[in-house]
């Protein structure tokens, strides 16, 4: 190689004023400076390649919506910036550029011409080509030559300038040409590090409400029952978040109620209540609720949350008897009851002394996913009554998602044991 060559002759000269291990030395020293320059080179390029985008986003009115931190295979940092038109331009850190002049090489950095055109310049000076200058839209590309010195191509790589005045020693390449990001709350700003000018980018994070409801998803419909009342988390996020208008409207037939966060201005809870009125088919079709965010500057976020009755029906017995008699006797696996519905339920003993003397087993079998239809069965052990008096206990059914709402509820009454010589059980 050319490069092998040059290097043979300054030793050879090196070697006959007596400093032989010194030259050496000193050739390895720029050989392995050269090649850890020639590793970044596509980064580099690629990092000038990505001041044109910055450019046309500017041009464009563009903003930052999000960053994100990356590191590559080599452990080379930077940031993916997620422009607001969903673009994204993955940029690697570098250093802050103030030492740039001392380095060895092209610096590299763009101005606005008289006209206001963004054009490339080279150590201060616009780059001229056909008497125009070289606007932004066609970056220059650098690499380093089998010499060891600086090229650069103004024509996408079709033909390159060797530059003797820039050896490829001395500096870190980053300090030659990076873009370093630094992300601040409302701006990215952009160092370039060949003359220490900043880029200024807006960062602005769209005002948004997140929403949570424990138990249920809140993008289908929310499963809720006459009466309900189910509690909404949310969360302000975005630009404006902290002093941001939250209001919760309803079709007219819900209670909303919004209880901020005493301890963070960016979250809450929205409770939703649903009328005692609405049973079975008469549940309203698209019955909704509404949460609006608003900044106070005319930028505002609204989510819809749509409601279902939840179904909880007794399907054996027919009907459900408000109280259910079992004799004194000891019983073992005895069906009591079962419900059809679209929720998984829970089911209780009260009060829970008396699952000292009764137990309560239950198995849920879903049937089918896309209508969400589950079957709950109840069965039961009761013990022997030694007593002679009756003892009861009360069943309360509760949604798995909401185990603070009872949906259903019944009296299990255990008789006494008869006295001797009486008639016997009632059963």
């Amino acid at each position: 190689m050319k490069k092998n060559i040059v290097v043979g002759i300054m030793a050879a000269a090196l070697l006959a004023s007596g400093c032989g291990k010194f030259v050496r030395d000193e050739l390895i020293t720029m050989q392995n400076e050269i090649d850890q320059l020639s590793e970044k080179v596509t980064q580099m390029n690629e990092s000038i390649s990505s001041l044109r985008e910055i450019v046309d986003q500017m041009a464009a009115g563009g903003y930052v919506v999000d960053v994100k931190e990356f590191e590559d295979e080599d452990g080379r940092g930077g940031y993916t910036l997620v422009f607001n038109d969903d673009s994204t331009l993955k940029l690697y850190s570098g250093v802050d550029g103030k030492d740039g002049e001392d380095a060895f090489g092209p610096a590299i950095s763009i101005t606005k011409d008289e006209e206001g055109h963004w054009v490339w310049t080279i150590d201060g000076e616009i780059i001229i080509v056909n008497n125009n200058p070289l606007y932004v839209d066609y970056p220059p590309q650098l690499k380093i030559d089998e010499e060891g010195y600086w090229c650069i191509s103004l024509d996408n790589g079709e033909t390159w300038e060797q530059r003797k005045d820039w050896p490829a020693r001395g500096k870190d390449a980053d300090e030659i040409f990076s873009l370093n990001p630094q992300v601040y709350d409302d701006r990215i700003e952009l160092v370039l590090s060949a003359t220490g000018e900043t880029i200024v980018l807006p960062y602005y994070r769209p005002l948004d409400v997140e929403l949570s409801l424990e138990g249920q998803d809140l993008d289908g419909e929310v499963l809720i029952y006459p009466g309900e009342t189910l509690t909404i988390s949310y969360t302000l996020t975005g630009a404006g978040a902290e002093n941001a208008l939250l209001v919760a409207g309803t079709d007219g037939r819900f209670k909303t109620a919004i209880k901020p966060d005493p301890e963070n201005p960016n979250a809450g809870t929205v409770e939703v209540t649903c009328p005692e009125t609405y049973k079975d088919k008469d549940f309203p079709v698209g019955a909704y609720i509404y949460i609006t965010v608003n900044d106070g500057n005319g930028r505002s976020k609204v989510k819809v949350v749509r409601f279902a009755e939840r179904e909880v029906k007794v399907q054996y017995p027919t009907t459900l008897p408000q109280v259910y008699e079992a004799g004194s006797e000891a019983e073992t696996d005895k069906a009591l009851v079962t419900f059809k519905g679209n929720c998984e339920l829970i089911i209780k003993v009260i009060p829970e002394e008396a699952e000292s003397w009764l137990t309560l087993k239950t198995e849920v079998n879903k049937v089918d996913e896309t209508s969400n239809v589950s079957y709950t069965s109840v069965k039961y052990d009761v013990q022997a009554n030694e007593t002679s008096e009756d003892r009861s206990a009360y069943i309360a059914v509760y949604p798995k998602d909401h185990p603070d709402f009872e949906v259903k509820g019944f009296t299990f009454t255990q008789k006494g044991k008869p006295a001797e010589g009486g008639n016997g059980s009632a059963e």
